[in-house]
């Protein structure tokens, strides 16, 4: 049976629409390349090859796409990631670079957008992660340093840039609060309730009640990336060379990408991390020093950010219930790495 990617590439209308952005004068070759090994959650991502006619590939695309079906999230809005490419084009941190977009979905028959495949090493996120093999496993613990700390400073690059400047003040969350802090929390808080099972998650409600309960004070609404971890960016030569999967971008305190990549280190870990990876406290006196800042409530952020893992598994796994790969009575829905990490927290 024909694939998406295998349609899309075969497909004259969209090799029409593709010459166009690239300056093509007609139609270009297209060739599907494969998908991504690991992520993809929340949407469809495809690679393109646009050859030349004796078939050696002179542009790599990467195509996404919104979901066919139910989503992760209530509204997926495709356009939050590729208003961050558009308006981070320029500058550092680096990210891929747009080609065109089509959101009325009249092309392939839902809205998509098309950018650069920058060439690079992505560290894995599946398992074995990156944590357990491959090249950032095998690189030297000085060479895993340095990966660690260009993310550091890739963060604290990104949280100067001011969002109104940028054209992204309305990455702010849709959702009742006072601050970008407590609408992050509420929108996580509406996911959660929304797309909910049947199958209780006592710890996750208490785990809520308690970030509610002792909130903090702070206004900032620094730009997010929102998915702040290895696995999301390109190295070359150990170097980084784009950060990718902005669709979680939102606003708030910088504590919240950086707890996030903290976490998300920490859950691929499973308590033996990469030698070259820094504890908690050396990588927080780091991006102070980086950054320039004072980090505040850690434990709060710690805690949110391990909820927030905690809420998109769960959303990832009951999209695999609804897809029939994985029974409504699982014991991973009530049992598993991140809600494990929560309870010790």
């Amino acid at each position: 049976m024909t694939g998406t990617g295998e349609r899309i590439a075969a497909d004259p209308g969209f090799a029409l629409w593709l010459g166009e952005r690239l300056g093509a004068p007609g139609a270009v070759p297209v060739s599907f390349a494969g998908t991504p090994a690991g992520g993809g959650w929340s949407n469809e991502t495809i690679f393109l090859d646009v050859a030349t006619r004796g078939g050696v590939p002179v542009r790599r695309l990467v195509m996404k796409m919104a979901p066919a079906g139910l989503s992760m999230f209530r509204v997926y809005d495709l356009s939050r990631e590729h208003r961050c490419l558009k308006a981070l084009a320029a500058g550092w941190p680096p990210v891929p670079q747009v080609v065109g977009e089509d959101w009325s979905g009249t092309v392939v028959g839902r809205p998509f957008y098309v950018m650069e495949r920058v060439e690079g090493l992505v560290p894995a996120d599946d398992r074995p992660s990156f944590m357990e093999a491959g090249f950032l496993f095998d690189a030297p613990a000085m060479v895993q340093r340095k990966v660690h700390d260009e993310m550091i400073r890739a963060l604290a690059a990104l949280q100067r840039r001011d969002p109104q400047d940028l054209g992204l003040a309305a990455l702010a969350r849709d959702a009742e609060g006072a601050t970008p802090l407590a609408r992050e929390l509420a929108w996580l808080h509406d996911l959660f309730l929304w797309g909910a099972s049947s199958a209780p998650q006592p710890l996750i409600t208490s785990a809520f009640a308690r970030a509610f309960a002792t909130l903090p004070e702070i206004f900032d609404g620094a730009l997010s990336w929102g998915d702040a971890r290895p696995a999301n960016a390109v190295f070359r030569d150990f170097r980084l060379v784009a950060l990718l999967d902005w669709e979680l971008a939102t606003l708030g305190p910088r504590e919240l990408d950086l707890f996030w990549f903290l976490e998300m280190n920490a859950m691929r870990a499973r308590g033996q991390p990469l030698p070259g990876f820094p504890g908690e406290a050396e990588a927080l006196a780091h991006y102070e020093a980086v950054a320039g800042v004072r980090i505040r409530e850690p434990a709060w952020f710690r805690h949110f950010s391990a909820l927030k893992i905690a809420v998109l598994m769960l959303r990832h796994l009951l999209q695999r219930v609804d897809a029939g790969l994985l029974s409504a009575d699982h014991a991973v829905l009530t049992d598993n790495v991140a809600l494990r990490r929560l309870s010790a927290l």
